[in-house]
């Protein structure tokens, strides 16, 4: 598929009005081939790709919480909108840092 292909297939799972509402923004996941992705994929090993993600930024890779977190730091989207997307909320920025679990939940009291 082209890209915009691509676009148009995602915007067709959304119903009429909500294909033009504003206010989204793009977060993504980059996972690069190689041959430690292929070999996994072959293995049906793919619950480990996070693990590649993680350790291939030098090759381009980008995990989507990274991704998320990122646009909480730019001032693109609100800490309360990452929360209902991140995989681990302890990543919620908070001052410009990522934030441990007591900053991360708020309501939870810090442990000791």
């Amino acid at each position: 598929m082209s890209a915009g292909q691509t676009v148009d297939r995602l915007l067709d799972t959304f119903e009429g009005e909500r294909q033009t509402r504003r206010g989204r923004v793009l977060a993504t996941e980059i996972l690069v081939g190689s041959n430690a992705v292929a070999s996994l994929i072959r293995e049906k090993k793919t619950f480990q790709l996070g693990s590649v993600i993680q350790t291939g930024k030098r090759e381009g890779m980008q995990a989507m919480d990274e991704s998320i977190t990122s646009l909480v730091r730019e001032h693109v989207i609100t800490p309360e909108e990452a929360a209902l997307h991140l995989s681990n909320r302890d990543l919620i920025p908070v001052g410009g840092t990522t934030a441990g679990p007591a900053a991360a939940h708020p309501t939870r009291p810090a442990q000791s």
